[in-house]
């Protein structure tokens, strides 16, 4: 059987999911697939892996040529609280401790200057007008759809500022048909939840299953469902957070519901019926269902005579 060599184009483990097991590919690693394997992986995760004799470009192209998504990204639960940084210290630049600015969740707010505008005076003469800025604000755990000239501007400002404090924005894709949201968090349980990150990121941080939450809220004397219902809820709200930074990340694969449900049952979607074949279905199924009705029935053979 033939062996495709793979690459993996980020720092990020790739991962599909074939015939109900995942199967990961290391960040920046490369590694041998049979073909059909390597083929489902390109077919998914595509750019973000591919075959070593190929030359791929970028991950990550917008689907808009006049929209680019921007994501905040700060508030991380698994960021480092103190980092080091570059700073002014004792009239010298020094390596010392500082507050992670990405640890703490908070509104990034920008102020585009919008240029000034041309127009003609009373006396006919052409004057300008200096326009307002305007403000522009991501709030936390929040990706917005902006201008491609307002969203380059942006990017390029978090590029230029210290070097701590980059990266507080990042170019982000757009919203995806499949993914949990604050929406939707109600028709995800906990472990599938759980399922969806170890999808995108095997290595994450999964935190506890809801047997465990249950289980330790039981001790610690909480035993109504209300109660229960709380401690589950406040695990999903800090699995949601771990999943957000991995969702507006273009170097995560997201998965499809399809491989989702094969991951988590161990089988692929089903397609719907379509209403016409249902009915010829249906049809078939009552004609044979008569057919076999009108038959005569078979007399059963008759007891031999006693002697």
């Amino acid at each position: 059987m033939a062996l495709v060599t793979l690459r993996n184009n980020t720092s990020i483990p790739q991962n599909i999911v074939f015939h109900g097991k995942q199967i990961i590919l290391g960040s920046n690693e490369e590694m041998d697939f049979i073909e059909v394997v390597a083929e489902k992986f390109i077919e998914l995760r595509s750019p973000l892996v591919s075959v070593v004799e190929e030359d791929v470009g970028g991950v990550y192209e917008d689907s808009q040529k006049d929209i680019i998504w921007v994501a905040n990204m700060t508030g991380n639960p698994d960021a480092p609280d103190v980092i080091k940084a570059k700073l002014f210290v004792n009239r010298q630049w020094q390596m010392v401790d500082a507050d992670n600015p990405k640890k703490k969740a908070r509104p990034l707010t920008m102020f585009f200057d919008q240029g000034m505008r041309s127009y003609t005076a009373k006396d006919g003469a052409l004057e300008a007008l200096n326009l307002a800025k305007k403000e522009i604000k991501i709030p936390p755990y929040k990706r917005r759809a902006l201008p491609s000239n307002e969203a380059k501007w942006w990017l390029n400002r978090d590029s230029v500022c210290e070097a701590h404090y980059r990266g507080c924005s990042i170019k982000s894709r757009e919203p995806t048909d499949f993914e949990p949201s604050p929406g939707n968090i109600d028709e995800w349980a906990l472990d599938n939840l759980r399922a969806y990150l170890k999808l995108m990121d095997p290595g994450a941080e999964m935190g506890r299953s809801q047997a465990t939450v249950t289980s330790e809220a039981k001790k610690r004397g909480h035993r109504k469902d209300a109660e229960i219902s709380a401690h589950v809820e406040e695990e999903k709200h800090l699995l949601m957070k771990r999943i957000y930074f991995r969702l507006v990340d273009p170097q995560y694969p997201v998965p499809s519901k399809s491989e989702f449900l094969e991951f988590v049952h161990g089988q692929k979607e089903v397609a719907p019926v379509e209403e016409d074949a249902a009915a010829s279905m249906i049809e078939k199924s009552t004609q044979e269902v008569k057919r076999k009705r009108g038959r005569p029935r078979k007399n059963p053979p008759e007891a031999p005579a006693s002697a």
